[in-house]
Order: C-alpha cells, then sequence, then structure tokens
C-alpha cells in the first residue's frame, strides 16, 4: 500500500522542501529499518514527521531519529519512536517546482 506525503517545513533541507511531495510505501519489514533511512512516522505529540533515523535497537523495536539541518527538532527532543509509530518509507520523491 502506498500513500501520498505533503512535505510541511524545512527540517529536511536540502533533501526535501517546504511544499514536495513523498510517495511512501507503508508495507515493510522489521529489518527494512535501518540507520541514515528516512522515514514517515507518527509523534505522540507533534504527529506526522519525517526524518531520517540515526539509530536502531532491535531489542526494544525503537529506534531515533534527526532531521537534516541543524534548524531541525533533533533526537532528544523527540525522544525514542517505536516501529508501530512507523507510518512508512520513502519511494519517491516529487519536488515542487518553483
Amino acid at each position: 500500500m502506498i500513500k501520498i506525503y505533503k512535505i510541511k517545513g524545512d527540517s529536511m533541507l536540502p533533501e526535501y522542501k517546504n511544499n514536495d511531495y513523498l510517495i511512501v510505501l507503508r508495507l515493510f519489514r522489521e529489518n527494512s529499518i535501518k540507520k541514515n533511512r528516512n522515514t514517515v512516522f507518527i509523534h505522540s505529540k507533534l504527529g506526522l514527521l519525517v526524518k531520517k533515523i540515526s539509530s536502531v535497537n532491535y531489542t526494544d523495536k525503537s529506534f531515533y531519529v534527526n532531521g537534516n539541518n541543524n534548524l531541525s527538532i533533533q533526537s532528544k527532543m523527540l525522544g525514542k519512536i517505536n516501529f508501530s509509530q512507523i507510518e512508512g518509507f520513502p519511494i519517491l520523491h516529487i519536488k515542487k517546482f518553483y
């Protein structure tokens, strides 16, 4: 199953810009959750986010994330993310034409 998400904000610059679109694959296996892979997930307080996985703990099925730039909300503020919060992984990036 796939879903389309619109990027809001600049936390993933320069890779993704505000108003770009991501086609996200919602079906995945646990072994596809890897360091340096971008993921779309639901944060318990901030809602839908797109970040890069910075570390994975398969034992407790959790991971940490970071944005691509220093202005992004970083791992310390977001805390541990559970595998169950993952919406999917981007498989196609559609850039907004400026």
